[in-house]
């Protein structure tokens, strides 16, 4: 345990941020590699008014509460032609040497048999790589952090994915008809729980305090369940935003969430921006804005769509806004590379970075087509292309 007074006569305003540098030193070996959990909790605080914090209590170690955060780095031996880096579980922190236009391919390889299509990767917390592919068939594979990274399975489903994250506890969770729990072993998975909720196609998003919402792109409800001894437990709460329906979200804190929405007027699909109080239930604002969302940090997000927009979190507002010059605006993707910057992609890849005036700045591109990004280590990507390849860049 390590206790600091570093920060304690620093004055953070809502949105700012301070880092305290916390260096780990162990032995590198065979038997001692593996995850390390550095968890950080404020321990004393205080006000003029003596009153004590609302919602959280200080060194209480209890997580759920906005005082405490964890984070998950795993150390790999360095067997394969990428520098020995650390991978982090948070796929969108860090980067901050960021660069596009040094970006160099050092390596790449192809899903087998001929499956051409990537819908996901996810980079799993013992290092290893899952990519799920809908298409010619439905397919999971599974590939080792080795020099040429070696497939250690390819697991054939029955039905077609809607969403698929990896638990804390490392299982499996994938929506197809219903909600099923998967042990993941080193070759294989085994089916641990089935379960039916009120949503046929549902989509997930896990919140920060370990629960998980439940959605359906074309309804207006989502449930929220708590994960817990391999099973979902409901929270009996559900979210209901009237005539419109969720298409996309984003956590901003643990007491709200930002909704990309749509309802139906004749022949059109009008989107919107809600944002949504958990503890209340109820809706806070809504901005008349379409696109992607991507959260940066606990002051911004950013919806990519026609235009891009940057949103003040704490004021619910539009910040800044510019005009993209791309062809099929709506099916752009949004990548979190760092606080300050992120990247646009589906035919090409835009950098952007945002100015201390909340100026956003377009600081490269590429152009090539993307399929799908995801983070590697540290400034290393995976670009995932058509035709079932991966491509594995570095900057």
């Amino acid at each position: 345990k390590i206790v600091t007074r570093a920060l304690e006569n620093t004055l953070l305003q809502p949105g700012e941020y301070a880092d305290v540098t916390v260096v780990l030193t162990w032995i590198n070996g065979a038997d001692n590699l593996g995850l390390k959990t550095n968890i950080a909790e404020i321990s004393e605080d205080y006000n003029d008014w003596g009153t004590p914090d609302i919602d959280s209590t200080p060194n209480n170690q209890l997580f759920g509460e906005d005082d405490i955060d964890d984070f998950t780095i795993i150390e790999i031996p360095n067997k394969n032609k990428i520098n020995n880096n650390i991978i982090s579980k948070d796929n969108n922190d860090g980067y901050d040497n960021f660069n596009i236009d040094t970006m160099k391919k050092i390596s790449h390889f192809y899903l087998k048999n001929n499956v051409r299509q990537i819908d996901k990767i996810i980079i799993l917390k013992d290092g290893r790589i899952l990519v799920y592919s809908g298409w010619p068939v439905y397919k999971l594979f599974i590939y080792k952090l080795e020099e040429d990274y070696n497939e250690l399975c390819d697991i054939l489903l029955e039905k077609q994915i809607v969403d698929i994250i990896e638990l804390q506890d490392g299982n499996l969770l994938i929506s197809e008809d219903k909600l099923k729990i998967y042990k993941l072993k080193e070759k294989e998975i085994e089916l641990i729980k089935e379960k039916k909720i009120n949503l046929y196609n549902a989509k997930f998003f896990c919140l920060s305090n370990k629960k998980i919402i439940f959605y359906d792109k074309d309804d207006a409800n989502a449930y929220i369940y708590l994960y817990k001894d391999y099973d979902l437990i409901s929270d009996n709460k559900s979210i209901n935003i009237g005539k419109y329906k969720i298409h996309d979200l984003c956590e901003i804190n643990n007491k709200e969430i930002a909704i990309k929405c749509y309802y139906k007027e004749k022949y059109d699909e009008i989107y919107n921006i809600l944002f949504y109080d958990l503890e209340k239930e109820q809706i806070i604002k809504i901005l008349d804005i379409k696109g992607n969302l991507c959260y940066l940090n606990e002051e911004y997000f950013i919806v990519v769509g026609g235009k891009i927009y940057l949103i003040d979190l704490i004021k619910h507002k539009i910040k800044t806004k510019i005009t993209c010059n791309y062809n099929y605006d709506s099916d752009y993707r949004v990548f979190r590379v760092n606080k300050k910057s992120f990247i646009v992609y589906n035919y090409g890849i835009y950098y952007y970075g945002i100015e201390k005036n909340s100026k956003i700045i377009l600081k490269g591109q590429k152009s090539f087509n993307v399929e799908y990004i995801q983070k590697y280590q540290t400034n290393i990507l995976l670009i995932g292309r058509s035709g079932g390849l991966i491509d594995i860049y570095e900057s």
